[in-house]
């Protein structure tokens, strides 16, 4: 039996003010090959060199619960996990993580196809000769410095501190635990959002993400459930930079500790 912890998680990184020339686009019409094998696995083919070996994924639990802030009151909203995560597909060699909704005789994809490209749906585009929607494949922007907290970039003392921690702890932990994420979102992100049910999609998908790169770790293995969402304004303590990754782009981001600290009072 796995044992439970709780995380709560800021999605206030949000780029507010982005100045930069559109990443390179391309217009593909993904559609669904008959299953295949014994566990009839569903083939989502997006374009030539590019298929996803789909298998449902499990991130949400039956029942999660969704907070919205109205003047200064919050109201919970029971959302059925189970019936959301129907449409919801990964691909682990690829570290892909796709909603896939069959709409009108044809397929919409919206998701993560692998570290760097992404899908959307374009409705308004007319169809192809097949009747398959449009879809764009656009590339994502490199991260600030997804390396500042490795262990190998530490000083020297904080990282054997770090290792000595890690091989301590190993004594006391149970073989697997399964981790509930609460996710905080601010206005600046969920505003994005037409649907409620479409921003839980999105979170779901991103930490399907995160699960699948703790897929290899054991003493103990990790997993990630998303548990609860809150929409809330006006929390994130930001504050504007260049992107080290990409210096053409002006971003606004979260302060994350002074957030915490404005939080807690």
């Amino acid at each position: 039996m796995p044992e439970v912890y709780r995380l709560a998680f800021l999605c206030a990184i949000i780029y507010v003010n982005v100045t930069c020339a559109p990443s390179p686009e391309e217009i593909v019409y993904p559609k669904l090959i008959e299953a295949r094998g014994i566990n009839e696995t569903k083939l989502l083919h997006i374009k030539d060199g590019l298929t996803l070996t789909l298998e449902k994924l499990s991130v949400l639990p039956d029942s999660l619960v969704f907070t919205e802030s109205n003047d200064g009151f919050a109201i919970e909203t029971i959302v059925n996990g189970t019936e959301l995560e129907q449409t919801l597909y990964q691909d682990r060699e690829k570290m892909a993580a796709v909603d896939v909704k069959e709409i009108n005789d044809s397929i919409q994809v919206m998701g993560v196809l692998n570290d760097k490209l992404r899908i959307a749906p374009l409705p308004l585009m007319a169809r192809s000769e097949e009747g398959y929607l449009a879809h764009r494949i656009y590339e994502v922007e490199p991260s600030m410095n997804p390396e500042e907290n490795d262990a190998d970039n530490l000083p020297e003392q904080q990282a054997r501190t770090k290792r000595r921690t890690r091989a301590a702890s190993l004594e006391h932990i149970p073989d697997e635990f399964l981790v509930e994420v609460h996710v905080m979102v601010d206005e600046h992100h969920y505003t994005v959002f037409d649907r409620r049910e479409d921003l839980v999609t999105y979170l779901a998908l991103t930490i399907a993400l995160v699960n699948m790169r703790y897929e290899d770790t054991t003493r103990p293995n990790i997993q990630f459930l998303l548990t609860s969402i809150q929409q809330e304004q006006g929390f994130a303590i930001t504050f504007e930079e260049y992107d080290i990754g990409w210096p053409d782009a002006k971003r606004t981001y979260a302060d994350a500790s002074p957030t915490y600290n404005h939080l807690l009072e």
